[in-house]
């Protein structure tokens, strides 16, 4: 039979556990995040026949890329659906939606690490989760847009990195609220 004593000391132990995992989920979760960066997510930025090594289709330098970038360099077809400096432009857009949602995750990530975390950064890791999620989604069909015969841009694997890191923050977010509601009710 437990007693009152043992009863706290299991409590402890299994609260101790769950900060565990929880730190080790949120290590994961940084992990994502720096791959997003890291990673190319884009398909090449230039024609096909072009063999420049040099080009850097990373989150960062692709926006640096994309902004600088006319929509001629992908070709000069100006009919839908094939309508290129749409797909140029929604390619920039999302983009820096991603840039965004990568830097909501990451202040997020950092909040939930914290012992108590308030609703504002369970509104905060949602929202930055979410943003991964959409922005991933409308990437891919920006590259969709501007994929064919003529232009490189095919879809990347790797979009699955920001993916993974906007469904581990949701899973990681709710499990953290649930875990201070436990804690306030104690």
């Amino acid at each position: 039979m437990l007693t009152p004593t043992s009863q706290e000391s299991v409590s402890y132990r299994l609260e101790v556990v769950w900060r565990l995992v929880l730190r080790s989920a949120l290590m994961i979760e940084a992990a994502l995040l720096l791959a997003s960066l890291a990673v190319p997510l884009l398909g090449r930025d230039t024609h096909p026949e072009d063999s420049d090594p040099g080009v850097s289709t990373r989150l960062l330098a692709s926006l640096a890329a994309y902004v600088t970038a006319q929509p001629n360099q992908f070709g000069d077809r100006d009919s839908p659906p094939a309508d290129v400096p749409g797909g140029v432009w929604m390619t920039r857009i999302v983009l820096v939606l991603l840039l965004v949602a990568l830097i909501l995750a990451a202040v997020a990530t950092f909040g939930l690490a914290l012992d108590r975390t308030g609703r504002p950064t369970h509104i905060l890791a949602r929202a930055g989760g979410t943003l991964l999620l959409i922005s991933v989604g409308l990437l891919a069909l920006a590259q969709i847009w501007l994929s064919d015969d003529y232009v490189a841009t095919p879809l990347q694997p790797r979009l699955l990195m920001p993916v993974a890191a906007g469904l581990w923050l949701l899973s990681v977010a709710t499990a953290k609220r649930r875990m201070d509601e436990l804690d306030t009710a104690q």
